[in-house]
């Protein structure tokens, strides 16, 4: 009997309402559809996608060219993640893990045998400005480009 009454007042503590101060209520702002995301994020006249996300750690940045994408979080001057490739029927495929220091400079090569893809990519800072430089070829068609990929 005194297990019952302890947790029918406790019951009673749990229902009381919390009050949030300094939030703001998001559930009224609705969601992108997936159409207009993907306007916002693609752009079909240079083949790009770009999503880039501020968190407490950094920007994340979701960068694809082709069959090439490039997956990292930028802190400062530091970045961290990976680039890889999308193979028909295979799936994806990570290149490289990328780890270094922007205002040096990261610049690495990576080749897949039968003539799948090789070639070279770059990050480097120009200003406040991430530049991605890629220079491949993948399935025997070239893919270069040189873009900003974020304003710090």
């Amino acid at each position: 009997m005194g297990t019952a009454a302890a947790s029918e007042s406790t019951a009673q503590v749990v229902q009381k309402p919390e009050e949030c101060r300094g939030a703001t209520d998001v559930s009224s702002i609705k969601d992108l559809d997936l159409a207009n995301w993907l306007d916002s994020h693609h752009n079909p006249a240079d083949g790009i996608f770009l999503s880039v996300v501020q968190g407490k750690t950094g920007h994340g940045a979701t960068w694809a060219y082709g069959p090439f994408v490039l997956d990292i979080i930028v802190s400062f001057t530091g970045v961290t993640g990976e680039f890889g490739i999308n193979i028909p029927l295979r799936g994806y495929k990570k290149l490289l893990d990328i780890d270094g220091d922007l205002i040096t400079g990261i610049s690495s090569g990576f080749n897949i045998p039968f003539d799948t893809a090789s070639g070279y990519i770059k990050l480097y800072l120009k200003g406040r400005q991430l530049i991605v430089e890629l220079n491949a070829s993948a399935f025997s068609k070239p893919w270069k480009i040189t873009c900003v990929l974020l304003n710090l």
